[in-house]
């Protein structure tokens, strides 16, 4: 079985964005490029499809600022995908006029704590009221709407207060996730990234949480390492989920930011079979073993590290 049992594709179109938060993994800010021509992604998802992708996933940078948007969401609906979002929440009119337009089956918006916490981070005043406004204009107008909270090794007692609020506006659910040291959070004195016995605190939690607010399902993007152990691992040929495509076009299996000889190519070079390798079959499995052994683990920053780490590793063995 694949990582994750649906068929995805988690599409980054752009890095343009309104904000420049510290934690950004993928280094978003308003000076990048206005990103990808949507009919090369296009060309790419239309092959997935015909392999048994179904789900697709926009994020970025901020999506609803991508110049191409109202093409791709188009087009991914005439190729029967699922289309889900995720937003920073940074203009409530512009992303309920885009819910209203194509009518994703989810649309997340993203907090990174009360407002003081989220405000720090995101470099922008006011920003956690405008995307508190954007969630409840998104449920007041029918749509189906989550939360992704970002979890730090700092901050987990605003989760509550935060959640009761979330819940409050009416969000389906809450998804937790632990920020990694990738991109901008290699160097960022604000954020750290969660340790295992943060972790572990956030997965109970987030049970607790769970019982709390039944309408509002809580989860939390981590993993105890003997629940690790209990899941089937990826074999060599199965197809791969998720699939990412960045928006330099390169694409890649599992996580964002892998190491280059993982790529299955670049969108100008048509999308190569995204089956397991013998090689990424292998790289998650040292992986996994390594988290099993521990309290927790959020394994996706893991593998993306090991992944550049082996990379340096052999260069370096090369010279």
């Amino acid at each position: 079985m694949a990582l994750m049992a649906r068929r995805v594709v988690h599409i980054h179109p752009t890095l343009l964005c309104n904000l420049t938060c510290a934690h950004c993994y993928s280094t978003s800010s308003p000076q990048m490029p206005r990103g990808l021509d949507p009919d090369d992604i296009l060309k790419a998802t239309a092959q997935l499809a015909e392999q048994g992708y179904d789900s697709a996933s926009l994020s970025g940078g901020e999506p609803t600022i991508y110049f191409g948007l109202d093409r791709l969401c188009d087009g991914l609906r005439d190729q029967n995908f699922s289309v889900s979002v995720i937003t920073n929440g940074l203009q409530p009119r512009r992303i309920v006029s885009f819910a209203e337009r194509h009518r994703p089956d989810l649309i997340s918006v993203s907090f990174d704590g009360l407002a003081p916490r989220h405000d720090l981070i995101r470099r922008k005043q006011g920003s956690f009221e405008r995307a508190m406004e954007s969630l409840m204009r998104l449920t007041g107008a029918g749509h189906r709407c989550g939360a992704v909270v970002s979890l730090g090794e700092d901050g987990m007692e605003d989760i509550p207060a935060l959640v009761a609020q979330i819940a409050a506006a009416g969000a389906s659910h809450v998804q937790i996730h632990p920020v990694s040291e990738l991109g901008r959070g290699l160097t960022s004195a604000i954020v750290r990234e969660p340790s295992d016995d943060t972790l572990l605190r956030a997965m109970v939690l987030s049970q607790v949480l769970d019982v709390m607010y039944p309408e509002c399902r809580i989860i939390c993007d981590a993993l105890t390492g003997d629940l690790l152990q209990a899941k089937p691992r990826p074999k060599v040929g199965e197809l791969v989920s998720p699939v990412v495509i960045g928006a330099d076009g390169q694409v890649f299996p599992v996580a964002y930011g892998l190491a280059g000889q993982f790529s299955f190519g670049n969108l100008s070079d048509g999308v190569s079979p995204t089956v397991y390798s013998a090689a990424l079959v292998d790289l998650i499995d040292r992986c996994w073993n390594d988290a099993a052994s521990r309290a927790a683990t959020a394994f996706y920053p893991d593998l993306t590290r090991l992944s550049h780490a082996e990379r340096k590793a052999a260069v370096a063995g090369q010279t």
